[in-house]
């Protein structure tokens, strides 16, 4: 509707893709970090520079969002208390199709990843589903869903 597009078309914002930005890749990967450690109880807090280096060398297609995605998986599926550039499962520039691994030479889907932190939860919290649902940041009827997807 026209009338609504005039109305709501009064400030115009221009923001440059990341791949104009590349100052503001490792800042903004730090921040993501930071908020999904927390979400998903990881140890994560710090990124190595030869993962900065990597992260600033990408072209970023997807932007922001691709660059969200890309360390919430590092997130959970990282190991020790940084996350390293193996850490990334970033597909190549050049094969966009194909995920790249990780330093440990596994490949790991998300389903995988989130079964395997249910699994964790449970173990932490004795079985509690209470526990485990307030741990993970979810529902209990969520975890429900979940632990019959899996067959946990």
């Amino acid at each position: 509707r026209e009338d609504l597009y005039y109305r709501i078309n009064t400030v115009h914002l221009h923001l440059p893709p990341l791949r104009e930005r590349p100052d503001d890749i490792v800042p903004l990967a730090k921040r993501f970090m930071l908020t999904f450690a927390a979400k998903y109880h990881r140890s994560v807090a710090d990124i190595s520079s030869e993962a900065c280096r990597m992260l600033r060398s990408r072209k970023w297609p997807g932007n922001i969002r691709e660059l969200q995605n890309a360390v919430e998986k590092a997130v959970i599926m990282a190991d020790g208390f940084e996350l390293g550039a193996g850490d990334f499962d970033l597909a190549s520039e050049e094969d966009p199709g194909q995920g790249a691994g990780s330093a440990r030479g596994e490949v790991r889907t998300l389903d995988e990843a989130e079964r395997a932190a249910i699994s964790e939860a449970m173990q932490r919290c004795n079985g509690n589903l209470t526990l485990v649902a307030r741990e993970l940041g979810i529902s209990r009827p969520t975890l429900y869903a979940k632990l019959k997807k899996y067959d946990i």
